[in-house]
């Protein structure tokens, strides 16, 4: 006959085997809990922790934004050898402002990462983060236009505005609603 115990979280009653020993206790002593329910408490506890740093993350970055985006400018200016001469005050200036100074959308700011988040862009990308040659943008116009011209991302937004929806758009009933087709 095995030796069975119930366990204390799940209240079921299951071989002695399938219960944790307590080396501080003796030979004898088992927990008072099963291993499948110890398992499921320490991933509990496990994604609290995982939610609760996230959280912390992310209000941190918020108090921290302009002189986080000032740090990865100062970086990548060091790094292809031009001038950074614009300071966190100048950067908090523009954060403050609320949108983005090309495009007019308002920035995403209570996430980490979004294409509405803000983000240095220089005019010119061969001359340095310069005041006046760096402006606070939405990070998806900042990737659309890399190392071109406005000239060339308003080209683009142009062409697709006049163009209208593609072929493959039309039946897609998400974008149907959209261009009222």
């Amino acid at each position: 006959m095995t030796d069975t115990k119930i366990c204390s979280w799940c209240l079921e009653e299951k071989p002695i085997s399938e219960f944790g020993r307590r080396p501080d206790r003796g030979l004898r002593s088992v927990r008072s809990h099963c291993y499948v329910c110890s398992r499921a408490q320490s991933r509990a506890a496990y994604r609290k922790d995982i939610a609760v740093s996230r959280a912390r993350n992310a209000a941190a970055w918020q108090t921290r934004r302009a002189s986080g985006l000032l740090r990865c400018a100062r970086h990548r200016a060091k790094k292809s050898g031009i001038s950074c001469t614009i300071t966190e005050l100048w950067v908090q200036q523009r954060l403050d402002a609320g949108v983005c100074e090309k495009t007019g959308i308002r920035f995403v700011l209570d996430k980490l990462r979004h294409q509405f988040s803000p983000s240095l862009d220089k005019i010119n990308p061969k001359i340095g983060y310069t005041p006046e040659n760096t402006r606070m943008v939405i990070f998806m116009f900042n990737r659309a236009k890399s190392n071109f011209t406005d000239d060339y991302v308003e080209y683009m937004a142009d062409s697709l505005s006049c163009r209208g929806p593609s072929p493959e758009v039309v039946g897609d009933s998400k974008w149907a609603a959209v261009y009222g087709l």
